[in-house]
């Protein structure tokens, strides 16, 4: 929880093209191809600006780094930020136990409650040493002294630990002074909302000191910049603290959580679907069972009620309906249907009844919503009878009406559509469990190494596992480690993932040639200046014959580079993914992070296990961190299959509705035309 009335963020807008970018004015415009946004800032640009701007009332920065803890023999990692020590001034987090000075002294830290259950249990952590490295071997133990309350399930803005932002160059690392680092969140708190464009005037001066700083270097630490771009950074600019989850997808290392917008709309709409086709399907139901209240209707009316008050009745009973039905789909929802969700979408949501009055609100108007929705026409369809025709017998409720048709078929339309879109995304997501990833994905695990020592365990390791059928190292690994560059084409400039891989690691991965050649160890035939990409890399050049690729120049890093094969593409990230534009090349060994080892699919995992065994025994305080290549796939599919169940229910619901509905017509048509088949017998 934060609040957000008066407290903004510093985007930094890096620009795409070589020059004649123009200023623009006000909130920050997402949708220019021409500009890359991107969360980090530089660590001084928060206490300059503020020092220079009387309408800056507070700064907060935020330096997220990652640690390890050291806790009962094993290495657990953990999200760390550095932040200033008014940070719970501007940020509204409460605490469940001790205090917050951490924030503002060394030597401290402050737990979330999850971490601080993690590592304690149910034990008091407060005044509790929490051992934590960076780096290959330095480990220093701090000590526990506030522990925040539990985080709703719906915060963007989340933390594990929090430390003083003046530890974040002597333990991490960190420093806050260089203009050419782009590793801080900065917030401000302005005067007013009304001061906004004032401060982003006074901001663009800042854009000078920060390409002047990397200028000096030969590569900046931030994703995309490079030293020899004419115009590293455009501008910054100022977005509402509240708006940033919305605007998560168009920002690069955004420090703010991001739900896909797709799944919501998605659910929102089958529900929104669901519950018209059920309030139609009532309607009707309605009306065609009216006749077996035509008598308390006569006697009500003969005794004195007015149309006015038969048409409340019914209303009230609808409304009170719909209110049991709303509390048994809560119960429902609580202890079957919200279980089941959390566990398929890897989610942590929660019913706020107690804590959040706006729900009650939305829940007070559903039912009324739904209640005269459902209701309003049947209640002054009844109420419309005469007592004279009921007793005499001549009332004709089962008659066919235009309005009664009109409802009738709109159902059937609501239902058959909720149908279809139940089985399409039943489709569509079978398709995604039956997508090939593009390369291999059942026969690789892929080791981190965290330091040259490191690395040379996990080789030798890998070359005395007789499982081992072949492995080579890597800089970034398929999955999950990439990184993002600005490239250049011929003056084509935009944003390319880029792998550092060794010779072998494209044919290890099965990676398939549609034009040019795979790199080998005949540095002849492929030299170090020579590149792979991927077609979505050829098709951004101009949707060119992929062989037509072949020879081009492609610059970035201070460095020209040939293309000399082209790959199919494949997913690097998950199915749900764009594909964007790959390049992968060679880099020496020095650089190489990651062990990519590969074994038969069966035997997976007992190599996986004998080589961690191996890394351990060599540093007994760390775990091997490693992960199945295929993993993200196949949590993906069971995913998929999780959210196919869930469309599969959607759909089967509105049949059952439908029939529900055809039921009631059809005893109702039945019931109208009982004369005839006495007749008929007769």
């Amino acid at each position: 929880d934060v609040r957000a009335d008066s407290d903004w963020t510093f985007g930094l807008r890096g620009d795409r093209r070589a020059s004649g970018a123009s200023d623009v004015a006000g909130a920050p415009r997402y949708d220019d191809p021409a500009f890359q946004w991107y969360g980090m800032t530089p660590g001084p640009l928060g206490p300059a600006v503020a020092d220079s701007s009387p309408d800056i009332v507070d700064f907060v920065r935020i330096v997220h780094t990652r640690g390890e803890v050291i806790h009962d023999g094993e290495s657990l990692g953990l999200n760390i930020r550095f932040v200033d020590e008014n940070f719970f001034d501007v940020f509204s987090f409460p605490l469940d136990s001790g205090t917050a000075t951490a924030v503002r002294r060394s030597g401290e830290v402050l737990l979330s409650a999850d971490q601080a259950e993690r590592f304690f249990g149910e034990t008091d952590p407060i005044g509790r040493a929490l051992a934590i490295r960076y780096g290959d071997d330095d480990v220093r133990e701090f000590t526990v002294t506030g522990v925040a309350a539990p985080f709703r399930s719906n915060a963007d803005l989340k933390f594990d630990a929090l430390m003083t932002i003046g530890a974040a160059e002597q333990v991490a690392g960190r420093s806050t002074d260089d203009w050419s680092t782009f590793d801080t969140a900065t917030f401000l708190r302005l005067r007013s909302a009304d001061v906004e464009p004032r401060v982003e005037t006074q901001m663009a001066s800042f854009a000078e000191p920060v390409n002047s700083a990397l200028a000096t270097r030969s590569e900046a630490s931030g994703p995309g910049f490079s030293a020899d771009e004419p115009t590293l950074v455009h501008s910054f600019a100022l977005d509402n603290l509240k708006d940033l989850t919305r605007h998560k997808e168009h920002v690069e290392d955004s420090i703010i959580g991001h739900l896909p917008l797709a799944p919501i709309v998605i659910l929102g709409g089958l529900s929104t679907l669901l519950l018209l086709l059920a309030c139609f399907n009532y309607m009707n139901i309605t009306i065609a069972q009216a006749t077996k209240r035509l008598r308390e209707i006569g006697v009500r009316k003969v005794i004195g009620a007015n149309r006015a008050q038969v048409a409340f009745q019914f209303l009230a009973e609808n409304i009170l309906l719909c209110l049991f039905a709303l509390l048994f789909g809560l119960l429902l929802a609580w202890s079957f249907v919200l279980p089941a969700f959390n566990g398929i979408a890897s989610l942590n949501l929660e019913f706020a009844l107690l804590s959040d009055w706006r729900l009650w609100i939305f829940l007070g108007a559903l039912v009324l919503g739904t209640g005269m929705v459902s209701g309003f026409y049947p209640a002054l369809h009844i109420s419309s009878f005469r007592p004279t025709i009921i007793f005499r017998g001549m009332d004709r409720t089962g008659g066919r009406r235009p309005l009664t048709t009109a409802f009738q078929g709109f159902q059937f339309m609501l239902a058959f559509l909720t149908l279809a879109a139940g089985v399409t995304l039943v489709l569509n997501n079978r398709y995604y469990v039956d997508r090939s990833a593009g390369y291999d994905t059942n026969n690789t695990i892929v080791f981190s190494a965290g330091s040259t020592a490191e690395m040379d365990v996990l080789r030798s390791a890998a070359a005395q596992t007789p499982l081992v059928t072949q492995w080579t190292t890597v800089e970034n690994a398929f999955e999950r480690f990439w990184r993002e560059e600005l490239v250049d084409v011929d003056g084509n400039g935009f944003e390319s993932v880029v792998f550092g891989i060794s010779r072998a690691y494209p044919e290890m991965m099965g990676l398939e040639t549609v034009a040019g050649r795979m790199p080998t160890t005949d540095e002849s035939t492929f030299a170090p200046e020579h590149v792979l990409v991927n077609r979505a890399f050829v098709q951004r050049l101009g949707d060119m014959d992929p062989s037509l690729a072949l020879g081009r120049i492609v610059r970035f890093d201070s460095t020209d580079y040939e293309i000399a094969g082209v790959t199919e593409n494949f997913h690097y990230e998950d199915f749900f993914s764009v594909i964007e534009p790959a390049l992968l090349r060679i880099v020496p060994e020095t650089d190489h992070r990651f062990l990519v080892v590969s074994s038969a699919p069966a035997e997976r995992r007992a190599v996986a296990d004998r080589i961690a065994a191996r890394y351990e025994a060599a540093f007994p305080d760390r775990s091997a961190d490693y992960y199945l290549q295929g993993d993200m796939f196949d949590r993906f599919h069971e995913e998929s299959i999780g959210l196919t169940a869930i469309f599969l229910f959607v759909a089967i619901l509105a049949l059952i509705i439908s029939c529900l509905s055809i039921y009631a017509l059809s005893a109702q048509n039945v019931l109208n035309r009982i004369k005839e088949v006495g007749v008929r017998k007769v």
